[in-house]
């Protein structure tokens, strides 16, 4: 029988990483709305050092991803420009989310070896202790003392479709 693990490398964050979820969550701060569908915010970072920032819009059935909204702008700035590292936060809780699936694979084809900031757990709390508690205990938990985390874009869709015109090549 063939073994299917899959093991999944963190990172820790830099010093410097944390401007980029600020600035994420600046922009959730200024722009959240429940009504415009305005829900999550995106900051990321070029090779070069150049943040460049996107929100979530939702209008009827149509949703357009932050990240996709960062990833534009960063285009628009330089065709050329490589992702290094990528954040989302979400709602009025202001949390750090991963990417959904559609941008994991936008992601992926964009800039699989860069990294994408994650919430792991909390610091504070050992979980194994917890046997009682319900999801819900759980999260909040995780919201007030957080870790956080990288990992690599090409770890968050371990087995992605590739079509064969795909120019990704992974290891």
């Amino acid at each position: 029988m063939e073994n299917n693990s899959y093991t999944i490398e963190l990172y820790d964050l830099e010093e410097n990483d944390h401007i980029l979820i600020n600035r994420a969550t600046e922009i959730i701060q200024k722009s959240y709305s429940q009504e415009h569908g305005n829900k999550v915010s995106c900051a990321l970072m070029t090779a070069d050092g150049k943040i460049f920032e996107g929100i979530s819009i939702q209008r009827g059935t149509v949703t357009n991803c932050a990240e996709a909204g960062a990833i534009s702008s960063m285009t628009i700035d330089d065709p050329n420009n490589k992702i290094e590292l990528i954040v989302a936060v979400r709602g009025k809780n202001q949390s750090v989310i991963p990417p959904c699936g559609i941008c994991r694979e936008l992601l992926l084809t964009t800039c699989p070896e860069a990294y994408a900031i994650v919430k792991i757990c909390d610091n504070k709390t050992n979980y194994n202790d917890d046997n009682n508690c319900n999801e819900e205990q759980m999260l909040k938990k995780v919201k007030h003392n957080p870790i956080y985390k990288k990992i690599k874009i090409k770890s968050l869709l371990p087995y992605p479709y590739l079509s064969t015109h795909s120019k990704v090549v992974l290891t």
